[in-house]
């Protein structure tokens, strides 16, 4: 892969990763102990004067937005690690069989690690 491509796709992804971490931040908080980890806030409510279906709301309104800081989490990871292939000299190159990842897949997903014939084992 050519710099100009590199540079394109570099591009991508850091315009991703901060996408990714600003729609996180208002789902969560770094973990101070672990700043690469989200920690998905809790709503802020006083339990001992709500009545049993807003506790019930508020419980249902943590798991959606767990599992939404969990899907938003994995992706960061990616695309921070398609940034450090860049950085390594292997972006865009299969993990599994070393040989090039199509354009057409890096247009699509700029943090793939494996071509598409790859993909579907993963």
């Amino acid at each position: 892969m050519n710099k100009k491509d590199l540079d394109y796709f570099s591009a991508k992804l850091k315009a991703e990763k901060e996408r990714l971490e600003k729609e996180l931040s208002g789902l969560a908080t770094k973990n101070p102990e672990n700043p690469e980890n989200w920690i998905p806030s809790y709503p802020d409510f006083n339990p001992q004067l709500a009545d049993e279906s807003e506790k019930a709301d508020v419980v249902e309104e943590f798991e959606i937005k767990y599992s939404v800081e969990t899907v938003l989490e994995e992706k960061l990871n990616e695309v921070k690690e398609a940034l450090q292939r860049i950085a390594k000299g292997t972006y865009g190159v299969c993990e599994e069989d070393k040989e090039p990842i199509s354009r057409e897949r890096l247009e699509a997903n700029p943090a793939a690690k494996y071509c598409q014939k790859h993909a579907q084992f993963k």
